[in-house]
C-alpha cells in the first residue's frame, strides 16, 4: 500500500503515516521485497523490520535501546524481533544511548559501525502547522506508544507540568471517547506524531515532534553509506 491508497494510520499503520506526513515516499507491505519494485525512481530504500526477512540488503542497520539492549527477549517473551545474536549479521548498531551496552560487545561483530543518538525536541505540530513553540504551563499527556514513560520524560524537560498522564498501549486505536475525556480537562493536550496520526482533528491537540542527534559514529557511517551509494564524500 502507498499513499495514494490513503495516507492515514488505518491504511498505512501509524508510523508510516507520520513519515508520510513529513514529505517521505513510502510503502506498506508485510512482505517488504514485493513492496521494492511499487517505487522503481527510488535509490536508497530503507526497510524498517528487513532483518529478519529473507533479504540481501546492502547494508544491516539494527537499532537497539541502550537501556534495554535484549529487548525483554525474542516474541512472544519480550520485544525484541529475534534473539541478541541477530547482532552478528549487523554491518551498523545503532544505540539509542550513551554507548554500546556491555551485554552485547561479544555478539557484535568487530568491523560492524557503532552510532550512538539520543531524542531531541526539534517542534510541535499543531492544526497541520509545524510550530517552534508549543503550549506552556499545565497540560494533558495522551499517548498510545510502547514506552510511556520516555514521553513523560521529554514533555517534563520541556518545563510543562502534567495535570493528568492517560496511556493506552502501543498503536491503540483512539476512540471518540478518548479524546473527549483527554479534552474534558481543558488544556492543551500533548501527544506524539504518531499517536497524532491515529486522532481525530481537535484544536486541543498538540503534538511534540522528535528527532535524533547523533553523538558518535556518525563519520563512520556516512563513510560507509556515501561508499555504498558510489559517492565520494
Amino acid at each position: 500500500r502507498s499513499p495514494k491508497d490513503g495516507a492515514d494510520a488505518t491504511n498505512l499503520g501509524d508510523e508510516l503515516a507520520m513519515l508520510a506526513a513529513r514529505g517521505l515516499e513510502v510503502r506498506s507491505s508485510p512482505d517488504r521485497a514485493a513492496a521494492i519494485p511499487s517505487a522503481p525512481n527510488a535509490t536508497v530504500m530503507i526497510l524498517d523490520d528487513g532483518h529478519q526477512q529473507a533479504l540481501r540488503p546492502q547494508l544491516r542497520l539494527v537499532v537497539i535501546d541502550g537501556l534495554w539492549p535484549l529487548g525483554g527477549g525474542p516474541i512472544p517473551v519480550g520485544w525484541a524481533r529475534e534473539g541478541v545474536e541477530g547482532l552478528g549479521r549487523a554491518d551498523v548498531v545503532w544505540v539509542m544511548g550513551e554507548a554500546l551496552p556491555a551485554s552485547v560487545r561479544d555478539v557484535v561483530p568487530a568491523e560492524a559501525t557503532v552510532v550512538t543518538a539520543r531524542r531531541v525536541v526539534v517542534g510541535w505540530s499543531h492544526q497541520g502547522v509545524n510550530t517552534a513553540a508549543g503550549p506552556v504551563g499545565e497540560v494533558v499527556l495522551l499517548v498510545g506508544v510502547a514506552r510511556p514513560g520516555r514521553v513523560v520524560s521529554l514533555v517534563v524537560s520541556l518545563g510543562l507540568r502534567l495535570r493528568a498522564v492517560l496511556t493506552h498501549p502501543d498503536h491503540h486505536p483512539f476512540t471518540a471517547a478518548d479524546l473527549a475525556h483527554a479534552t474534558s480537562f481543558g488544556l492543551p493536550v500533548v501527544t506524539t506524531e504518531k499517536d497524532l496520526t491515529r486522532l481525530p482533528p481537535h484544536p486541543a491537540l498538540w503534538a511534540v515532534c522528535v528527532g535524533l542527534t547523533v553523538t558518535s559514529g556518525e563519520d563512520a557511517l556516512m563513510k560507509r553509506v556515501n561508499t555504498l551509494l558510489g559517492r565520494s564524500g
